[in-house]
């Protein structure tokens, strides 16, 4: 292979690394890392970057083949999160059965450090009907301070609702939105909660509960304080590299 300027390969490296943080750009990442790697095979986070492309742009086979490169040759720190994105790339084109292994190994090459994977092997449990390890999972996001924080309490009530524990799951979908009361998916489960008991009392005139369901007026209201008491300032993201 012709030899080529390392300084040329180091700028081709920073600008397909910057588009890949932009949104839509995966034809440029895919298109300069390609020629990239073949003067540098040995480097993971290209292969890793490159392969995250692909698998955007619906090139499932040169997708899977780069991140299982990335994998094999990566420093234990960065196998975490190229197994995340065989996963979500297994999950989509294969089965989810076949994801939950490269979930497994993405949050125990991890631990707790970070929270996104625990956020999609939940998401991939539930899909599985394995609901109380879903529940494990969400928890170690929920029980933190991270980003994703929000997005564990709502997926912990969805999956407290599809296991038919209804008042749990109110108890979620208002803990997210008080983290993040312009949350529509979690406001709109909320509401959706609405009028359980009157439900109940149609199939069995007789039932009562001990924690009666809030009416539609609470939940408006109770949505609608926390939209007005909403903090001004972002909320601080994560940079996964």
């Amino acid at each position: 292979m012709t030899d080529f300027d390392p300084a040329s390969l180091d700028e081709i490296y920073r600008v397909a690394k910057r588009e890949s943080d932009k949104e839509d750009r995966e034809v440029h990442v895919a298109e300069l890392l390609s020629y990239y790697i073949k003067f540098r095979p040995e480097d993971a986070k290209a292969w890793m970057l490159y392969g995250g492309a692909l698998r955007v742009l619906g090139r499932r086979d040169e997708a899977f083949m780069a991140l299982t490169r990335a994998f094999d040759i990566a420093p234990k720190k960065y196998k975490s999160y190229i197994a995340a994105g065989i996963a979500m790339l297994v999950e989509k084109h294969i089965s989810p059965h076949v994801a939950k292994g490269w979930y497994r190994v993405a949050t125990d090459a991890l631990g707790s450090e970070a929270s996104w994977p625990w956020v999609l092997r939940g998401a991939n449990l539930s899909v599985l009907g394995e609901f109380q390890e879903a529940i494990t999972c969400f928890e170690v996001v929920a029980n933190g301070d991270a980003d994703e924080k929000d997005e564990a309490l709502l997926n912990l009530g969805l999956v407290h609702r599809a296991m038919g524990e209804y008042v749990k799951a109110e108890e979620y979908f208002l803990r997210a939105l008080a983290i993040r009361p312009d949350y529509e998916e979690a406001r709109n489960a909320l509401l959706g909660l609405e009028g359980m008991s009157e439900t109940f009392k149609l199939i069995n005139p007789a039932w009562t509960s001990e924690t009666p369901f809030r009416d539609r007026n609470s939940l408006v209201q109770n949505v609608a304080n926390l939209i007005y008491d909403a903090p001004d300032e972002d909320q601080p993201g994560l940079d996964y590299e």
